[in-house]
This record gives C-alpha cells, structure tokens and sequence, in this order.
C-alpha cells in the first residue's frame, strides 16, 4: 500500500500575493486594516521569522484555522505584521492592534485596527515588504481609502522588491 503524505492542505500556488485593505473609519477616528494573503505563505514567514515548537507536532506547523493551531498564532500574526507593514499618517507610524483572523480554505484574513487620530489623515505613506524575503515574485498590492473634506477618496498600489512603499496625500 503507497501513502500520499500532504504538507499542507491546500495545494501549492504558482504565484506569490497578498493584498492590504486600509480604511479610515471617519466614526471612530482609526484606520482599519485587512491583511488577505495565502495561508501556508503567511505560516512560512511566521516560521522562518520565529523560534517556534508546537506541542502538537514535531514538524514546524501552526495549523492555522485547525483545531490543532498553536496557541501563539494570533500574536505572531501581529508580529508578523508589525515587523512588515508600515503606515503612516503625517509621518507618525500608526500603531496596530489586533481584532482577529478567519482562515478560509487557503487564504487567511488578518485584521487590524489603529489607535485613534486626533484628524482625519491627509498624508499616507505605507511600507508593505510581507514576503518579499521569501519569494521572488511576491506582490503586495495596497488598496487604501480614505476622506478628503468628507469626500470618499481611494489609492490602489502594486508594491513588489523594486517598489515596497508610496506616499499619498489624500487632500491635495
């Protein structure tokens, strides 16, 4: 009898990307941020960035979404994202705290939110580097929307090795 060992549960994917969602919450004066990329990409940076030991198992795995997921995933997830997404707002870097996870099939959603601003931002500038060290091809696109004079207003950038930031003024 052959066994067919899996690594993972889904199959491999033949291209590297995530995406980033900021939006200002004009009620709540904060950013809020969705971070969307592939679940065993998010699980190899976390392994590659951190000393991890599962109790579960002796092969490094999180399990994220599992009912075996290490116990430390949410806050290495915020680690993780502190470490490699960077926003700023009038050139002071938020800060972000975390809300939670849903891990959907293949594709985790991470999601974040701000402290509160005394303003309404004008000024961006946003850092996205999430695994450009591990992949080549790696894309982070940023989709940033915010307010000008209460007037919805939007940014979509493709950030990659060549271009990991962009700096936006949302009220010229």
């Amino acid at each position: 009898m052959t066994w067919v060992g899996w690594t993972s549960f889904a199959p491999a994917h033949d291209f590297h990307y995530s995406r980033t969602d900021i939006h200002w919450n004009s009620t709540r004066h904060t950013a809020q941020a969705t971070v969307r990329m592939f679940t065993d990409d998010l699980e190899r940076v976390m392994l590659e960035t951190h000393a991890i030991s599962h109790p579960q198992s002796e092969t490094p795995r999180l399990w994220l979404g599992d009912a075996l997921e290490w116990p430390g995933a949410d806050s290495l997830a915020l680690a993780v994202v502190d470490e490699h997404l960077e926003v700023r707002v009038a050139g002071r870097p938020l800060s972000w705290t975390w809300v939670g996870k849903e891990v959907s099939l293949d594709v985790t959603y991470l999601y974040f939110e701000s402290d509160a601003l005394d303003v309404p931002p004008a000024e961006w500038t946003v850092t996205s580097n999430l695994l450009l060290a591990q992949f080549e091809d790696q894309v982070n696109e940023v989709h940033l929307h915010s307010t000008c004079h209460d007037v919805a207003v939007e940014r979509r950038e493709m950030l990659d090795r060549n271009l990991p930031a962009f700096a936006w003024n949302a009220c010229p």
